[in-house]
């Protein structure tokens, strides 16, 4: 994440398989180009945690902090490390179950998860669908109900963003209808809920013309919700490969508006905002003549793509870039092919 000044790396898994996982982390400044190790945490080590900046600290928290081939577990344990000071201060305990891979989305003034799963997901035992706000001045948190899903579906929760007065989350669902003794039809979709801190109540957005039925990432820009997923979500079905679209959302009208389409045509793109335009990246997949580390950029004025200068090599990873003000950071955990295949930790930067 981006604190103003550095990027911050911390935790996360390495191996074959995955089943090393670390605790230590690291800072990087592309003022001076270098890195500096950051103090050991009072974490465990652990993948899939929750993470944030808040303006003064990196919070994180769940994750898993045990991996192997026949058993994975969960921790509810969480820190802040402030960089101001070098230091890192446990957080109490949260009003939440151990999980993984919760939502995490700072308001301006707390820091929300949502979601997440247990060890292990079984036909019975689905993500969590609740979540919970911490306070960092008053070192407080409060449990957050779900909300109730139109239909019964059951909360999956895919993406959230901090839309000023009000936190936006979609929900994905699917289903499967047996039609006959070898037919079935499959179907899915995404709910889109709208949560208010100061009241701790929820409500459905209604369904509105041009809404994409997938959020796989979401910006906000201050004014609209750059949200990005496929153009159709049949739920279990393996269908054609679709491409990602984006879709510019109005939540005061509740409007949806598309945009051109990515000359990158692919899918789990990589995006960040730099405040006029939008940043695409393609992290490892190939689609026609779109190679790993191609890029592209839509300006906003403009109203239109271009393609960037491709990076050395592609990126594992789907986390979000960091963008600084002048130039885009990707930290690569296990960069495929390529110079940097075989290594971790190599990074790059883009100047749009």
């Amino acid at each position: 994440m981006w604190t103003g000044r550095e990027l911050l790396v911390w935790g996360g898994e390495s191996g074959t398989d995955g089943e090393d996982l670390h605790a230590d982390g690291a800072a990087y400044d592309p003022g001076t180009g270098r890195w500096r190790t950051l103090p050991p945490s009072p974490l465990s080590a652990r993948a899939g945690q929750a993470a944030s900046w808040t303006g003064t600290e990196m919070i994180i928290w769940g994750g898993y902090d045990r991996v192997s081939a026949h058993r994975f577990a969960v921790t509810s344990s969480g820190a802040a490390y402030d960089p101001a000071t070098s230091t890192w201060r446990r957080l109490p305990p949260a009003p939440l179950s151990p999980r993984a891979g919760a939502i995490a989305v700072w308001t301006g003034s707390a820091l929300i998860l949502l979601g997440g799963q247990p060890a292990a997901l079984t036909g019975t035992v689905h993500s969590y669908g609740d979540g919970a706000s911490f306070n960092p001045a008053l070192n407080r948190w409060q449990h957050i109900a779900p909300p109730a899903p139109p239909n019964g579906y059951p909360l999956t929760w895919r993406a959230a963003v901090n839309a000023s007065t009000e936190l936006l989350a979609w929900s994905e669902w699917a289903q499967s209808r047996r039609t006959g003794p070898d037919t079935r039809t499959d179907s899915g979709g995404v709910d889109l809920f709208a949560y208010r801190e100061d009241t701790g109540q929820w409500r459905l957005v209604p369904p509105a013309a041009g809404m994409l039925p997938d959020a796989g990432e979401v910006l906000w820009t201050g004014q609209f919700a750059l949200v990005r997923g496929i153009t159709y979500n049949c739920g279990v079905c393996p269908g054609p490969f679709v491409p990602e679209a984006t879709d510019l959302y109005n939540p005061l009208r509740n409007t949806w508006t598309r945009l051109p389409p990515d000359p990158l045509g692919g899918s789990n793109l990589v995006a960040a905002r730099t405040g006029t335009a939008l940043i695409s990246f393609n992290p490892g997949g190939q689609f026609g003549r779109v190679r790993p580390g191609d890029a592209s950029v839509y300006d906003a004025k403009l109203r239109r793509w271009s393609r960037l200068p491709a990076a050395p090599f592609g990126c594992d990873t789907q986390d979000s870039a960091a963008w600084t003000g002048m130039q885009l950071l990707l930290y690569c955990p296990r960069p495929p092919g390529g110079p940097g295949a075989g290594h971790d930790g190599l990074g790059f930067k883009v100047r749009p």
